[in-house]
């Protein structure tokens, strides 16, 4: 039987990501309604995904719902729960889109009590080439793993989770923020576990790159000059994300993989490597979504923390958590 979902949203992030990716899990997942607060039609994949949005929750069967997805704008959010609350949503696993809500909305946070889980949308965890990198230093191939670089590929709150996945998930120990002429910053990461990290930012997706330093070699994801590099390439059609190669050999592809690359089409509401991966990514955060053990589970409490600690870096110039132990 198939598991029910709640969209709630219908702006850029949900056309863009989470509709898509839903598309690609129709064998285990569907669209049970999407609500909006004005009534509209949405089409989107080749008009294979034709939805009419609700206004009012009364619409909605939350006795035989099993996932509720949040992508509303963080000023949104309490409202939501505070309504959401008024149903039987006891058995129903929630996720909430980063940056999850802000800090003057903590009052709110009681009410994700109210659902089975409450998990995090963060796809950048689960991005294919972050994945694959994190597979390979797992598989020591690069040695102990000494710093990670992000060249203009990372973005605030979306560049701490995903560094910290590449870190072996050890939480943020401090950052230093550097500033330069034409906007350009440099934040330089410690992580708990000794691993560091550098951010330059501002970000852009088109030409950011990354690479990270092991004992003994390294990964990136473009040409680099260097003893025991596995260089990880992109498989792109017509914009759209298509698969990965490390040093030139196509990698395999899994169950998910093959679901995503059936159920992609050229019809895309946003149309771009980057957002074709999250679309991938954020397969593996729903399709996994209610399994006890995941490597793609990120808590609420996480995604608050870190954008708070971002902010403190940016406002301060560093974070430290022995100073602010958030």
């Amino acid at each position: 039987m198939k598991k029910n979902v709640l969209v709630v949203g219908s702006g850029k992030r949900v056309k863009g990501g989470i509709i898509p990716a839903l598309w690609c899990l129709r064998e285990e997942f569907q669209i049970a309604a999407v609500y909006s607060r004005s009534i509209k039609e949405l089409s989107l994949l080749d008009h294979q995904v034709n939805v009419a949005t609700i206004n009012s929750f009364n619409h909605v069967d939350f006795k035989n719902m099993h996932l509720a997805i949040i992508a509303v704008t963080t000023e949104e959010v309490p409202a939501v729960l505070k309504t959401l609350s008024l149903y039987d949503t006891k058995h129903i696993v929630l996720m909430l889109d980063t940056p999850v809500m802000l800090l003057r909305h903590i009052w709110a946070w009681r009410l994700l009590k109210n659902f089975k889980k409450a998990l995090v949308s963060e796809d950048t965890i689960a991005l294919p080439p972050f994945m694959l990198a994190r597979k390979l230093i797992d598989e020591g191939r690069i040695g102990r793993l000494k710093r990670i670089y992000f060249f203009h590929n990372g973005f605030k709150y979306h560049a701490v989770a995903s560094l910290k996945m590449l870190a072996g998930n050890s939480p943020v120990k401090a950052i230093i923020d550097r500033k330069f002429p034409d906007r350009l910053r440099q934040k330089k990461f410690r992580f708990h576990n000794g691993v560091g990290a550098l951010l330059y930012e501002p970000r852009n997706y088109a030409k950011g790159k990354f690479l990270i330093e092991g004992e003994s070699g390294f990964i990136s994801d473009y040409e680099h000059a260097g003893t025991n590099v596995c260089r990880i390439g992109y498989l792109v059609e017509n914009d759209i994300y298509r698969g990965l190669t490390l040093n030139g050999t196509k990698i395999a592809v899994n169950a998910l993989d093959e679901k995503y690359l059936t159920g992609i089409t050229d019809d895309l509401f946003n149309k771009s490597l980057m957002n074709t991966m999250k679309i991938r990514g954020l397969m593996d955060l729903i399709a996994s979504a209610d399994k006890e053990r995941s490597p793609f589970h990120y808590p609420p409490i996480e995604g608050v923390r870190d954008r708070l600690i971002m902010r403190m870096a940016d406002k301060l110039g560093y974070f430290n958590s022995a100073i602010f132990p958030c």
